[in-house]
């Protein structure tokens, strides 16, 4: 899953392999070494140890405080949570009481099996409101965490009419089963604007609140029937997404902090796309782009050119259609890979004056001119690339069939280190030979 991918694709043992990372120092570097020493940084250590940090991180943990929230809680004085209720409880919004009421429940993990229990209750209680609907657990159970800290479910039917407001019937109901004790947040946005996706507005368009548009319900949850009046209180995320872009919703919201930054940089960077979890847009125009549907020919297609869209017929392979059209065009860039590759090994053979056929200067010339060594560095570098080439792309396309996320990440990764590695390999020997030949001279002449 996506966070298996960011923690396990490349393990580091030595600094000098932090340092190589774009953006990390020497100082990071360090940082890495103690950390993998010790478990912990000074840093972390004394932030664990700190007063200070451990207020302002009790007030972050309660639900509805941000950090801005949680320092103007800390500079009015309050320590703790018997402070925030007798000096500042009537202050609190609605929803900050009841996460001060709740905040030890809240703070409890959930186990996957009360995960599922919960999961499929919300499902059995949309199944009577209409049959068909279909349910997947995201967040970190999908992640494959043994607990988790909320329950995240996404629900959607093939009818998209079924999931037009269908988020108040939903919670009307589970509030008559009394499984439902508060509704914290309650969005119809989607349903409002008739579950169209939503244009991207452009890069000059003002930052939202950098959540997405679905029709989604953030309630607190307890089960009596378990456990009575004993019962602990859960928080539960209900989301309700329309068929056509149930896979960007699953992506969306199934991915870690991380995982789910770098796929929107990915899209933005590599492929001018927006992605969130209501839909992919085209930013240069605002467009929807819909690589959920299979498109087959029909005389009687709705489309200009008479293709008719198939939906997915599940939502997982939904959200595998998104993967592989991602995971394609990460194939495809292998194309443009090559061409660097040539073009760049051809401009420094000219440089260099070495003619064909001759693959590479000899060593006694790469020694004396740098042009030649250069010209040997890039001729290498696209050896390599065209040696490793066809097995890695044929691992790529047939894993993606199967992990879909992990093929994308890696054939993205593989794409970018591609052509920093030819241009290392180049910069960074004739960094070193320059610092030899600087070392060399300083030995000689002194200061």
């Amino acid at each position: 899953m996506p966070d298996f991918i960011g923690k396990r694709l490349i393990e580091m043992d030595f600094a000098i392999d932090i340092e190589r990372l774009p953006g990390c120092s020497t100082k990071i570097a360090e940082l890495y070494q103690e950390w993998l020493k010790d478990g912990e940084t000074k840093e972390t250590a004394a932030a664990a140890s700190d007063a200070k940090m451990s207020t302002l991180m009790l007030f972050y943990d309660i639900w509805g405080v941000g950090d801005t929230t949680a320092r103007e809680f800390y500079n009015k004085g309050w320590k703790d949570l018997d402070d925030l209720v007798e000096y500042g409880w009537s202050s609190l919004t609605r929803v900050q009481q009841i996460g001060v009421k709740f905040y030890d429940e809240f703070q409890q993990m959930i186990p996957r099996q009360e995960v599922e229990e919960i999961a499929n209750l919300v499902l059995q209680h949309a199944r009577k409101i209409e049959a068909g609907f279909q349910m997947a657990i995201v967040g970190g159970y999908r992640r494959g965490k043994k607990e988790s800290g909320d329950v995240d479910v996404i629900l959607s039917h093939r009818d998209e009419s079924q999931t037009m407001n269908m988020i108040n019937d939903l919670v009307v109901s589970l509030e008559q089963a009394h499984l439902i004790t508060h509704t914290l947040s309650l969005w119809t946005k989607n349903s409002e604007r008739g579950q169209l996706p939503l244009a991207w507005r452009g890069e000059g368009a003002r930052r939202g609140s950098g959540f997405d548009t679905l029709d989604k319900a953030m309630v607190v949850w307890q089960d009596k029937k378990k456990a009575g009046d004993d019962a602990p209180h859960r928080r539960v995320d209900i989301i309700i997404s329309p068929w056509k872009t149930v896979g960007c919703a699953l992506l969306g919201w199934s991915g870690g902090t991380t995982f789910e930054r770098d796929l929107r940089r990915y899209c933005k960077q590599e492929k001018g796309l927006k992605f969130d979890s209501s839909g992919i847009r085209r930013r240069s125009d605002g467009t929807w782009v819909d690589f959920e549907s299979h498109y087959t020919a029909s005389d009687e297609g709705p489309g200009h050119d008479g293709r008719c869209p198939q939906p997915a017929p599940d939502m997982d392979t939904a959200e595998r259609r998104v993967f592989e059209g991602l995971v394609l065009a990460v194939a495809s860039s292998t194309f443009f890979v090559n061409t660097f590759h040539m073009l760049r090994t051809s401009q420094l053979r000219k440089a260099s004056g070495i003619v064909y056929p001759n693959s590479y200067a000899s060593a006694e010339r790469a020694e004396k001119d740098a042009k030649a060594y250069a010209f040997n560095c890039a001729q290498r570098a696209h050896a390599n690339f065209t040696e490793n080439h066809t097995s890695f792309l044929g691992a790529l396309l047939i894993s993606g069939l199967r992990f879909p996320m992990a093929a994308a990440a890696v054939g993205a990764a593989w794409t970018v280190f591609r052509i920093l590695g030819a241009l290392g390999s180049i910069l960074a020997d004739l960094i070193l030979k320059f610092m030899a030949a600087y070392t060399s001279a300083k030995l000689v002449f002194g200061n």
